[in-house]
């Protein structure tokens, strides 16, 4: 059997890593924010995570400049990487304020995806 290179071996390392620890994420999105992202959420904003881990359907009202925003790219990279074949729909009051959010790297995948719609 050949050897492994050392960037082989460091992406099995967290491969293996990552295998081991989607089953708590996908059953809790605060800590997939705390050890993934790095993300401190708010006491609020942890309610409205472990909402999400029980239920699609989860609401949120508030002001202006609360971290709504922080908390729902959160969501979404969570469910993203946590989860097979995962579809998201974003809303919103208009599409400029659906799209003022997004931020994509150009040739990307999903930059494609919206360049056409």
């Amino acid at each position: 059997m050949a050897r492994m290179s050392k960037t082989q071996a460091k992406r099995k390392k967290l491969r293996d890593f990552f295998n081991r620890r989607v089953p708590l994420y996908q059953k809790d999105p605060v800590l997939y924010a705390r050890e993934v992202l790095l993300f401190e959420p708010d006491e609020w904003q942890e309610s409205v995570l472990r909402d999400l881990a029980e239920s699609p359907w989860v609401t949120v009202r508030s002001g202006q400049g609360v971290g709504k925003t922080g908390v729902e790219a959160v969501a979404l990279l969570w469910f993203l990487t946590c989860f097979r074949f995962p579809r998201v729909v974003a809303t919103a009051a208009s599409s400029s304020t659906t799209f003022s959010g997004v931020r994509l790297r150009s040739g990307a995948p999903t930059a494609r995806c919206f360049e056409s719609s």
